[in-house]
């Protein structure tokens, strides 16, 4: 009765705008950083009530650990009509280009050639450092691209006080990758051991792995091997007990674990080189020197990345025991500065470029 008065005043109901659709393309349940990234990217649009049909690149993603709420969107091909954003390194070819959005990153200052033309057919770009857009505006990709950060769960990596203790406790990852190269592990290693050779120091160095993680046998008591499931919660309260984050990589796209460790109050010590260089500033972090040279194994012929100096990172880590002031002033401007990253924000940039390119269009 009310539309049919309304209809007699003149007045005219405004329709339900309508959801907005979206393939997502991605690697699932791999623990990368793609794959946590996607999931964040997936349920911020599903709380701003898009609808989404999301198709795994890896064909054993039904098997992987998952959670069930991604389930009913799985699937192996497209269930409707939409443009579709594929969140993945650059090497997949996008199957229907000028409705792909892209977002990828790479570790050094080159991709392979092979896959510029997988980026250069389609709609734009989602990036999430200048390093890396500069790096591909080098190469010859000359597509729109938009810088979008990633983001930290700000609710849960909050600040922590330090912990009153006559000693210094370092933390470090990447033992999954002992003895491959671009993590770094077995230099954060052997610059602890430089720093403190006597054995005699008040320090640790703490690293943390997964179950199946190969682990290297470590005669050193002081270093300690934090293994296990790594659910949030026991993730912050693992960058609590440290001091401060110790990363040797030779490359990063962004840096989640820096990030977080920042959110929590640590600050880093790491080479501030290519996704490191405009986030990890030396207000908040403590700069390993470094040389640039070709990168090797997987990255081989894929341009150059750091060769960070072991000796200038023991020398900081000597410099950050003897220095706990200046650490606990460093790690509240470290959090102030990550917290900024959140994934609201993140999700915010996702959904101006995708409604931009597409919303009118499709009728959003």
């Amino acid at each position: 009765m009310a539309s049919l008065i309304g209809h007699f005043l003149g007045e005219t109901e405004t329709p339900e705008k309508p959801r907005m659709k979206l393939i997502i393309r991605a690697q699932i349940g791999d623990n990368s950083s793609y794959d946590f990234h996607t999931r964040i990217i997936v349920d911020g649009l599903l709380a701003r009530g898009w609808q989404l049909c999301l198709v795994p690149y890896n064909q054993d993603a039904w098997t992987r650990v998952i959670p069930k709420k991604y389930d009913q969107l799985l699937s192996r091909q497209p269930q409707f009509d939409a443009p579709t954003l594929i969140i993945h390194p650059p090497k997949q070819f996008p199957d229907d280009p000028q409705r792909t959005v892209y977002s990828t990153m790479w570790e050094t200052t080159r991709i392979p050639n092979n896959w510029i033309g997988n980026l250069n057919r389609c709609k734009a770009l989602i990036i999430p450092t200048m390093a890396n857009i500069l790096s591909l505006s080098g190469q010859g990709v000359n597509v729109p691209m938009h810088k979008v950060p990633f983001g930290i769960d700000t609710e849960t990596f909050t600040y922590q006080d330090f912990e009153n203790r006559p000693y210094t406790v370092f933390g470090t990852s990447g033992i999954t990758r002992h003895g491959w190269p671009r993590k770094g592990f077995d230099e954060c290693v052997e610059a602890f051991i430089k720093a403190f050779p006597t054995g005699k120091e008040k320090v640790e160095l703490h690293c943390k792995a997964y179950p199946k993680d190969p682990l290297p046998g470590f005669t050193d008591g002081r270093i300690i091997v934090d293994q296990g499931e790594w659910p949030k919660d026991k993730l912050r309260d693992w960058y609590a007990s440290l001091d401060v984050y110790l990363c040797m990589s030779k490359g990063e796209g962004w840096g989640l674990m820096p990030h977080e460790a920042a959110a929590v109050g640590r600050p880093s010590i790491l080479p501030n080189f290519f996704g490191f260089s405009e986030h990890m500033t030396p207000e908040i972090s403590y700069p390993v020197d470094y040389d640039l040279v070709p990168a090797t194994h997987y990255y081989e012929g894929q341009g150059v990345w750091a060769d960070p100096d072991v000796d200038h990172a023991a020398q900081l880590m000597r410099h950050v025991h003897n220095n706990r002031d200046e650490l606990a002033k460093k790690s509240k401007s470290a959090s102030a500065h990550a917290r900024r990253y959140t994934y609201a924000r993140m999700v915010d940039g996702y959904v101006r470029v995708i409604e931009s390119l597409f919303g009118e269009k499709y009728g959003y």
